[in-house]
């Protein structure tokens, strides 16, 4: 279709930067900081399939690989959920989002390095009250003056994250299964992108928050050598 065409065409004009990772290669570019220091930037990361279809109120699957190159240059499209800023404005509830819209975003001072220079890396959970939220609210400018790799990850909210019909039908909590699903696929890759696996800690904001409380509790969770703050 024509997003995946855009996404996968010719290599853009500026200054790019080429990471490999498992499901292939992707393609970033070069940004400053707040304090002019210049990082790259990979936005709009797939960490799982598309919950489509069957795969709707079902717990994240594996991403699958592609061809050629990925470009990893826009922030993707958020989960379905009410556009707060409407409501606000006095307007009526109105919807915005794609049910596609497991993706993240990471921010690296300098990819493609040896293991010898591995940096910490920082995992940033978006709040939103479980009911809405999504990475390109969260810019990395003035995170990205320090030496560290940053990840924003988006996860499925509000009914399509959260419903549950207290069966095996649709057990609910598909969102935090999304963020573990997120953490696993960052543990895996930090390395493509000077990040050390060893050294991940996950933050968030008032439900980003309470997420991150949740995943130290998540039996899905253990295993991996992540830190929470």
């Amino acid at each position: 279709d024509s997003t995946t065409e855009t996404r996968h065409s010719d290599i853009p004009p500026f200054d790019p930067t080429l990471v490999t990772v498992a499901q292939g290669q992707i393609r970033g570019y070069k940004e400053s900081a707040s304090n002019g220091k210049e990082f790259y930037s990979f936005r709009g990361i797939p960490y799982a399939k598309p919950p489509l279809g069957d795969l709707r109120f079902e717990p994240p699957q594996e991403p699958e690989s592609w061809e050629g190159v990925l470009l990893a240059v826009e922030d993707p499209p958020s989960c379905p959920q009410i556009d707060m800023v409407a409501v606000y404005s006095g307007g009526g509830p109105t919807y915005k989002g794609d049910e596609d819209c497991l993706f993240l975003n990471v921010f690296s001072p300098m990819p493609n390095v040896d293991d010898s220079s591995l940096i910490p890396v920082m995992v940033f959970i978006h709040g939103g009250a479980y009911q809405r939220g999504n990475a390109a609210e969260y810019q990395p400018y003035a995170l990205m003056s320090k030496d560290i790799v940053l990840v924003v990850i988006q996860y499925r909210v509000s009914t399509l994250g959260f419903l549950s019909t207290e069966d095996d039908v649709a057990p609910g909590n598909m969102g935090i299964l999304d963020q573990t699903a997120a953490l696993s696929w960052v543990q895996r890759n930090a390395p493509s992108f000077k990040g050390n696996p060893l050294q991940i800690t996950i933050f968030g904001e008032s439900a980003g928050g309470a997420s991150v409380h949740l995943q130290m509790l998540s039996h899905a969770s253990l295993g991996d050598d992540i830190k929470s703050s």
